[in-house]
């Protein structure tokens, strides 16, 4: 990994359009999910909209991304989200900060929304449903569980996230 000669350069993410999602652009943060049936995807996050650009990675290492078909809608995908794929339910799955409709008037901007913290599963990657609200702060101003990520411990989900609420004295 640390030699430079064995990194090669590939055709790397599509450039976006500002037609897509009414100006979207793509930033970074993108996550990469695998499963044996579909095979290798990067999942951005995009500026100011609730959807993933699901794009698929050759196994060349090209990306490819169709902007009529594999635009998502992934409440909270407007934040960094960790996301991967579980063998053991086949499901893929994705801990975002979901914005609620008690918090979509707050004048926060959405992407600096994170008092929530959910799970969502799909099969496709194109269809996602919340499973379950897992930490909420009714306070969207201060309190935050933003980077969400995790791992599987056999049938247990282990979540890192970096936290913030206030602290009464």
């Amino acid at each position: 990994m640390l030699v430079a000669a064995s990194w090669r350069n590939t055709s790397g993410f599509p450039a976006s359009n500002t037609n897509w999602l009414t100006g979207t652009a793509f930033v970074g943060e993108g996550q990469i999910v695998a499963s044996p049936d579909l095979g290798v995807f990067i999942l951005p996050k995009i500026t100011d909209n609730a959807y993933t650009a699901v794009s698929r990675v050759s196994l060349a290492g090209s990306v490819t991304f169709d902007p009529t078909n594999n635009f998502a809608a992934l409440p909270g995908a407007e934040k960094k989200f960790g996301a991967a794929y579980d063998a053991g339910s086949g499901q893929f799955f994705v801990l975002s900060n979901p914005v609620l409709p008690a918090d979509a008037n707050s004048g926060i901007a959405y992407n600096m929304i994170r008092n929530t913290a959910a799970v969502l599963t799909s099969r496709d990657l194109l269809h996602w449903k919340v499973e379950r609200i897992f930490i909420y702060s009714p306070d969207a101003s201060h309190d935050g569980f933003g980077y969400l990520n995790f791992d599987f411990d056999g049938s247990d989900m282990v979540v890192a996230a970096r936290t913030a609420f206030k602290i009464q004295a």
